[in-house]
């Protein structure tokens, strides 16, 4: 029910926000409204996910496949721009194509780098996640043992590829497509028509994909990235009598159950 709430409220928040106040200011002071607007998002998600027992409770029961499929959600979220795209949305970026999609050539200019120029999609986000983080979950969920040092080691791997891609892929070619006067992050790309990417911030596409891309998509980013810490240490004695006390995505300590308590990992001592 509190994540049912949490995706209400972001849902709200979504669209006030891409259909009243980005077309007023699509930038401020030079920056994107796309990331000015990004923080209200994330504490939307995260200040519950901290600091309440919903990040603790997920934490504890979530099986680590769940988490490296929870990060894929990415998927979810750029197929449906893709739709978008072949429907005639403008503002959508063909650098958001597959790199096996070929499009009409592109040029975009990164910082240090400078011009690097496609005839196909750049975007190995979405990619990877259909063709390595699903099959591997699904492995993962078939191995079921989360105490084995191969599903802890293809978790961790996975978690930090797609969280630190997330930044340096998706996140920055959203930046450097966005409108308005004077974008820091926009260092050259042509042609400006296939580069943009307002179109991921109004209309029905932008009270969806800011929701998740911002709010739920990156804290459930974030949170895959993170819990899989205490989720993939939740047994790490593979010890019943043993438990870690976590809170949203650290582990706080490693505590001995007394006997009698119960705790989701430990069997009910007969009374």
């Amino acid at each position: 029910m509190t994540y049912l709430v949490l995706q209400l409220i972001g849902i709200g928040y979504t669209v006030v926000m891409t259909d009243h106040v980005f077309p007023l200011y699509p930038t401020v002071a030079g920056i994107p409204f796309f990331l000015v607007s990004f923080l209200p998002a994330f504490l939307i998600f995260a200040v519950p996910w901290l600091f309440t027992d919903l990040g603790e409770q997920a934490a504890i029961h979530m099986p680590v496949w769940v988490t490296v499929m929870w990060g894929c959600v990415r998927l979810v979220i750029e197929s449906t721009i893709q739709m978008h795209h072949a429907y005639g949305v403008k503002g959508i970026s063909s650098w958001l194509l597959w790199p096996i999609q070929a499009c009409e050539e592109y040029t975009i200019t990164y910082p240090i780098i400078g011009e690097v120029t496609r005839n196909r999609g750049g975007n190995f986000d979405a990619f990877s996640c259909a063709t390595c983080a699903i099959p591997v979950a699904i492995i993962i969920a078939i191995v079921n043992d989360d105490c084995s040092g191969g599903t802890k080691a293809l978790g961790w791997i996975l978690q930090l590829w797609m969280v630190i891609y997330l930044n340096v892929g998706p996140f920055l070619h959203f930046l450097q497509g966005m409108p308005g006067p004077n974008n820091i992050f926009d260092f050259g790309r042509t042609p400006k028509e296939s580069t943009r990417m307002d179109g991921l911030y109004r209309g029905v596409v932008g009270a969806s994909i800011p929701l998740s891309g911002q709010g739920s998509g990156f804290l459930r980013r974030a949170a895959s990235t993170c819990t899989p810490f205490p989720a993939i240490t939740k047994r790490l004695t593979c010890d019943p009598q043993i438990t870690i006390q976590v809170h949203g995505v650290g582990v706080i300590a490693i505590r001995d159950i007394p006997i009698g308590e119960h705790h989701p990992s430990a069997p009910r001592s007969p009374s």
